[in-house]
């Protein structure tokens, strides 16, 4: 039991290296797609390039989903947004269909 815990962990450990050196070399400029055919085509087990490509996927969408809120308005800037907009000239107003006639 405690044979299969710390394989377990190693095989974590394994893993989270094998998706360090992929970010790492994604970094350079290599596309996640060829890095996981290499690392494949060099040995090692394709189970654990999935589960490596599975954690950056997870992380790029985490990024992506910070980024989007990043961008957007908050509403304290869109209401600030609203009250200075742009001024428009005063118009005289209107007369009423009755001042019209008798005033």
């Amino acid at each position: 039991m405690i044979r299969e815990r710390n394989r377990s962990l190693r095989d974590e450990d394994y893993i989270k290296e094998t998706a360090d050196y992929l970010k790492k070399n994604m970094d350079k400029g290599y596309s996640l797609e060829s890095l996981k055919w290499a690392l494949i085509n060099q040995g090692k087990s394709r189970v654990v390039v999935d589960r490596a490509v599975d954690i950056i996927n997870e992380e790029i969408k985490h990024q992506n989903e910070i980024k989007a809120l990043q961008s957007k308005p908050s509403q304290t800037q869109i209401i600030q947004t609203l009250d200075e907009g742009p001024e428009l000239p005063e118009q005289p107003k209107k007369k009423g269909f009755f001042s019209r006639i008798f005033g």
